[in-house]
């Protein structure tokens, strides 16, 4: 999906996905992943972020929903790790 097209809320986590990632190099999973965040980004959570749906944070969905968007569009590989691609890292630089 074209950045255009994605609310500022959706390019928010994308970034705060890609930053992440450029900064740890990869991490192991999608637990790791959420983990990252919230120790990068809590302090900017905002009232519905930490609001709950299916016992999770929607923060929660909103940053693997974000994951997914960039592994579509070739930015970050998810396999038995999460990490940027050449691409990815292209659009951190």
């Amino acid at each position: 999906m074209a950045r255009s097209e994605l609310s500022a809320d959706e390019l928010r986590w994308a970034d705060r996905v890609v930053v992440t990632l450029a900064d740890k190099g990869a991490v192991v999973g999608d637990s790791a992943l959420l983990r990252a965040i919230a120790i990068g980004y809590a302090d900017h959570f905002g009232p519905l972020d930490r609001t709950y749906a299916n016992a999770r944070p929607l923060w929660h969905a909103s940053v693997l929903s974000a994951a997914g968007m960039l592994e579509n569009d070739g930015l970050v590989r998810r396999t038995d790790d999460i990490r940027l691609t050449a691409a990815g890292k292209r659009s951190v630089a």
